[in-house]
């Protein structure tokens, strides 16, 4: 038996997984591969559309696809890696440690979110990284239309213009609006440190970008 062991039931670990049963499939009808994921829940975080407001639509159970695969899923963590004897430490849910062994083993565990030591940041500040922060924002957001207008209330700074800041900057207008109505005053303010918006977009599709956020976003 080959025991392939994957951390992460995100974008790379649910591929990784069907990429891997696929190729099981296509083997001879012997092939002993077990697949098994690692991770919370067997859910897949849609992390790069956490700005829009669908949020119940970003964490699709792929707890079914995984069994119709024949792909074990092991609702945990994973604490500790022995490279040399390939094992895994994982910790469940109740706290309980268990070990697998592996035979190949993909780490796809995803980022984490750097927050700066930036006074202020970590009670004003919100973040997208993960569904529960964006749920936070989403209430927030939901909350200004209980407050009076002002330029502070309908006014949004977003730090970064790589991919989820355009977005997001494009997206905030509408979002506002059908909170406070169309007659509020909104302004997003889009900062990033490169000289211009989009500097890990190609030149021609970041002046797209550009132009597409004008209307509503102030670049500094």
């Amino acid at each position: 038996m080959t025991e392939l062991v994957i951390a992460g039931s995100g974008f790379a670990g649910t591929w990784a997984a069907i990429a891997a049963a696929r190729a099981r499939t296509l083997a001879a009808a012997d092939s002993t591969l077990a697949i098994t994921v690692v991770s919370p829940t067997p859910n897949l975080h849609i992390r790069p559309r956490f700005y829009e407001t669908a949020l119940d639509e970003m964490a699709p159970d792929v707890g079914g696809l995984f069994r119709d695969i024949d792909v074990t899923h092991v609702a945990g963590t994973v604490a500790a890696i022995d490279v040399a004897a390939r094992t895994v430490d994982c910790v469940g849910a109740d706290g309980r440690r268990t070990q697998r062994a592996w035979d190949r083993f993909v780490l796809a565990t995803g980022s984490v979110l750097f927050k700066p030591d930036i006074p202020g940041l970590d009670a004003h500040a919100f973040d997208i990284d993960q569904l529960a922060h964006a749920r936070r924002l989403d209430t927030h957001l939901r909350s200004l239309a209980s407050r009076p207008a002002s330029a502070a209330r309908d006014t949004v700074v977003i730090a970064g213009g790589g991919f989820t800041g355009i977005e997001a900057a494009c997206d905030m207008p509408a979002r506002l609006r059908a909170i406070l109505g169309a007659a509020a005053d909104i302004r997003v303010v889009l900062v990033e440190q490169a000289p211009a918006i989009g500097p890990d977009l190609a030149p021609a599709r970041a002046r797209k970008s550009s132009r597409r956020c004008t209307p509503a976003v102030s670049r500094s």
